[in-house]
C-alpha cells in the first residue's frame, strides 16, 4: 500500500508485491521522474503504454483503438482502428492504420518487436493508410514498410523474423526467417504464400508466389517467379522471373534467369542448362528398386553415355526397335553393332 502521487521520484517506487496499471494506463520518463497516468476518459479503451507521453494520448483519442499494448518511444503513435496489438521498440507500428477512418479497416492482432518493426508508411502521400492484421514481426526494421505497394492494401498473416526481414512486404501468408530474408522491392512485395529461411533468402521477392527455400541466399534474386524450390547454400540464385524450378544442393543453379521446369540435384556446384530438364549428379548413382525400373521417353532415342561420349543408343523409329553399341570413340565413328527388331513385313 502507499500514497497516490501525480509524480514519483524513482526512489519512491518500492513494492513487496505487484505493481499494476489499469484501464488506459501509461508510464513514461520525464526529467528523471516516472509519471503514471491511468483511467483516461477519451474514446479508446483498455490500452497500455510505456514510453513517451504522446503514445497513450494517440491511442485513446480514437474509439476503435482497443486493448493495445505499446512499449517504447513513438510506438503506435498514429494508430487508428488498432485492436489487440502488441508493439515493443522505438517507432514500432508507428503508422499502422494511420488515417484509416473506416471502422471496418481494422489493424488487429499484430505483434511487432524491435526498433521500427512494422513501422509502416507515414505522411500525406499515397501510402498513409496502411492496414495489416495477424502479422508477427521480430527484429530491427522487420516488416518496416509494410503496405509499400499501394494505399490501403492489407498485408495479413505474415511472419518475419530477423533484421530487415520482409521490409517491403505487402502480400499475405508469407514466412521469412533470417536477416534480409524476403526484404523485397522498394515498390512493394505483393507476393503471397512464400517461405524463405536463411540470410537473404528470397531477398528480392516482388510479386512471386508459392516459392520455398532454405539456405544462405537461396533463391535470392527471385522477383516474379512462381513455384520455385531451393534447398542449400545459394541455390537457384540466378532465377528472377523463372518458375517451377527445383534446385537442391550446394550452390546449384540454372543458367537462365527465366528458366522453366528445371530440376537439379547435386552435392557440388552445377547448373542445368535447358528448360524441362532434370539433372542428378554425383560420383556414383545407384538405382535399386524392389520392383521394376522403367525408362520412359516420348522421343525416339534413349542414349547411354560415358563422360559425355555416347556408347549406346536405344532407338524406336519407322516400326523398328534397336540397340546400337558404338566403339570406344563413340557415335562419331562409323563402327557400331546393331541389334534390331522390325515389325513383320517392314
Amino acid at each position: 500500500s502507499g500514497n497516490v502521487k501525480d509524480s514519483l521520484d524513482v526512489s519512491d517506487i518500492k513494492a513487496t508485491g505487484n505493481i499494476t496499471f489499469g484501464k488506459n494506463s501509461s508510464v513514461y520518463n520525464n526529467s528523471n521522474q516516472i509519471l503514471m497516468v491511468g483511467g483516461l476518459t477519451q474514446s479508446g479503451d483498455k490500452n497500455m503504454t510505456i514510453g513517451s507521453d504522446t503514445n497513450l494520448s494517440s491511442m485513446v483519442g480514437h474509439a476503435n483503438n482497443i486493448n493495445n499494448i505499446a512499449f517504447g518511444d513513438n510506438v503506435m503513435n498514429s494508430t487508428v482502428n488498432g485492436q489487440y496489438n502488441v508493439a515493443i521498440g522505438h517507432d514500432s507500428m508507428l503508422y499502422m492504420g494511420q488515417n484509416a477512418s473506416s471502422a471496418a479497416s481494422v489493424t488487429a492482432q499484430n505483434v511487432a518487436i524491435g526498433n521500427q518493426s512494422m513501422k509502416g508508411y507515414g505522411g500525406d502521400g499515397e501510402y498513409d493508410t496502411v492496414q495489416g492484421s495477424y502479422n508477427v514481426s521480430i527484429g530491427y526494421k522487420s516488416m518496416e514498410l509494410i503496405g509499400a505497394a499501394s494505399a490501403g492494401t492489407n498485408a495479413d498473416f505474415n511472419t518475419c523474423i530477423g533484421t530487415v526481414a520482409g521490409t517491403y512486404i505487402n502480400g499475405e501468408q508469407n514466412t521469412y526467417i533470417g536477416s534480409g530474408a524476403g526484404k523485397g522491392a522498394t515498390s512493394g512485395s505483393e507476393g503471397d504464400y512464400n517461405l524463405g529461411i536463411g540470410i537473404s533468402a528470397l531477398f528480392g521477392i516482388e510479386d512471386g508466389t508459392y516459392n520455398a527455400c532454405f539456405g544462405f541466399e537461396a533463391l535470392k534474386a527471385v522477383t516474379n517467379g512462381d513455384n520455385n524450390i531451393g534447398i542449400g547454400y545459394r541455390t537457384g540464385d540466378s532465377i528472377t522471373t523463372g518458375s517451377n524450378n527445383i534446385c537442391i544442393g550446394y550452390d546449384v543453379d540454372v543458367n537462365s534467369s527465366s528458366a522453366e521446369n528445371r530440376v537439379i540435384i547435386s552435392p557440388t556446384a552445377l547448373t542445368v542448362d535447358a528448360d524441362n530438364t532434370t539433372l542428378i549428379a554425383n560420383t556414383d548413382i545407384i538405382l535399386d528398386a524392389a520392383g521394376d525400373i522403367t525408362l520412359d521417353a516420348d522421343g525416339d532415342q534413349i542414349y547411354l553415355k560415358q563422360g559425355g561420349t555416347t556408347f549406346g543408343q536405344f532407338t524406336t523409329a519407322l516400326s523398328q526397335t534397336g540397340l546400337k553399341l558404338f566403339e570406344a570413340a563413340g557415335a562419331s565413328t562409323d563402327d557400331w553393332f546393331l541389334i534390331q527388331v522390325a515389325a513383320h513385313g517392314a
